[in-house]
């Protein structure tokens, strides 16, 4: 299987390294059994899981993350959420109560903060061929 690229800062309980990934840098890796040591509500369930951060917890050295400078948004988190010194492992920037959207299974609310908060707009010009 050729290699997919690099996986960094991330909270990986019970995935491992990742097939295909080159790279895991600055990872959390734990089993699924451990990830309760980590997020406030590990599940399987919409709904009821809550992977925000506890406090203390998923945050490491300060990641270098200038190779994803060109990506837009990519110094925010999942709640739109400045990084910071990208110190926090996986999709949020903070610890203890998850201050934005709750995963569900309708559409997020908001968009990235590089929009102002909004959902970007429809393509336009599109033609079906």
């Amino acid at each position: 299987m050729r290699p997919l690229g690099m996986d960094a800062g991330n909270d990986r309980d019970g995935l491992g390294q990742g097939r295909g990934i080159v790279d895991t840098i600055g990872c959390n890796l734990d089993t699924v059994a451990n990830a309760g040591n980590h997020v406030a509500q590990p599940s399987l369930v919409l709904g009821a899981m809550n992977f925000y951060p506890l406090p203390g917890k998923l945050q490491g050295s300060p990641l270098d993350l200038s190779a994803f400078a060109g990506h837009m948004d990519y110094a925010l988190d999942f709640n739109s959420t400045g990084k910071g010194s990208f110190a926090f492992r996986g999709a949020y920037a903070g610890a203890s109560t998850n201050p934005g959207w709750g995963l569900a299974a309708e559409q997020k609310v908001g968009g990235p903060a590089g929009g102002g908060g909004l959902s970007p707009a429809p393509p336009t010009g599109l033609q079906v061929m």
